[in-house]
Order: structure tokens, then sequence, then C-alpha cells
């Protein structure tokens, strides 16, 4: 009897929680369907972009370490560390003898490696990205300069996961992230 008496004085006032609440629904769908819509489109921008970034030559941890091995003075083989300051921290390797790019200054980087690189040289690029997305946009850029860029198969993983020589990050070059404790 409680329940029919209640029902029956609230009614006006549930029938309108439940419109606003029908109102709300709908709102939220419409809300979900334009998210979907956004996230589509730039999934497609983003696609689209990257495709340029496959025709970018990807070679073994393997062959690079081969390619080492028989560099002469006429052929030079550059490797190249392409990966951010954030990506580093006190104690992470790089590959052994390999020079640093800065992905964000390539500009002013590719001036001072133009200085040294002889026509021949080969240059091999790797990060530590998913993908090597880092050292695809690089390789690309490079390409551009007329180089001859590769991208290491499997970045620096594979090179470690080979059992190919590391060496430790140059303290210089570890940039000193702010610590929250």
């Amino acid at each position: 009897m409680v329940w029919l008496a209640a029902g029956y004085f609230l009614n006006r006032w549930i029938a309108q929680v439940e419109r606003a609440l029908a109102a709300v629904g709908h709102l939220f769908a419409i809300l979900l369907v334009l998210l979907a819509a956004v996230y589509i489109g730039v999934f497609t921008v983003f696609t689209l972009r990257a495709r340029r970034y496959r025709l970018v030559e990807r070679v073994p941890a393997g062959e690079v370490a081969r390619r080492l091995a028989i560099m002469s003075h006429d052929h030079l083989v550059i490797i190249a560390d392409v990966r951010s300051h954030g990506y580093y921290d006190p104690g992470m390797r790089r590959i052994k003898n390999s020079i640093r790019l800065e992905p964000n200054r390539l500009t002013h980087e590719f001036a001072a490696l133009r200085e040294f690189m002889q026509p021949e040289c080969e240059i091999f690029v790797y990060c530590s990205c998913a993908r090597e997305s880092t050292s695809a946009r690089v390789a690309h850029m490079l390409q551009q300069q007329d180089c001859k860029v590769k991208i290491i198969d499997g970045g620096l993983r594979a090179w470690m996961k080979g059992g190919f020589p590391t060496e430790p990050v140059p303290a210089s070059e570890v940039e000193h992230l702010p610590r929250f404790d």
C-alpha cells in the first residue's frame, strides 16, 4: 500500500527523471558516435601518413653486424641511435660505437653528420619504439637528403637479443628527467 501511495504522489517527478535520463542517454550515444568518428579519422590520417615510411628498407640486426665487421675506409657504416632524450635513463645501453641523432633536432644534427660522411657511407638507424616509428620517420627524412639509410629491423631489442656488442649511453647524453616521489 505504501508503494502505491508513493507512486501516486511521485509519478510526475518519476516521469521527469525518466525523460531526463532518456535525454542524457541520447546525448551520451551521440557523444560516443562522435568520439568513434574522430578516432577513426585520426587513425586513418596517421595510417596514410605512415605509408611513405614503409619504403625505407629494413635490415636484420645480424646483417648490420656483418657489414660492420667488413667495414673499410672506402665504405663507411654509421649506426645512429635516434631515440629521444626522454628514452634515456641512467644505465641505458646503446649499440657500440653508434652516434646520437636527436630526432627533434634532425636538421641541425644532419649538418654535423654531413661533415664526416662519405658519399658511399651507409647509415643504419635504430630506436626502441613500437614498429620502429621514430626510425622510420628519421630514415625518411634522411632519404630526402639523398642518404643511403636503412632501419635496423627490431631496433635495439633485436640487436641485444642477437648478442651483438652494446655500451652504456654516455652520461652526457642522459637527460635527467624530474622525479616525483
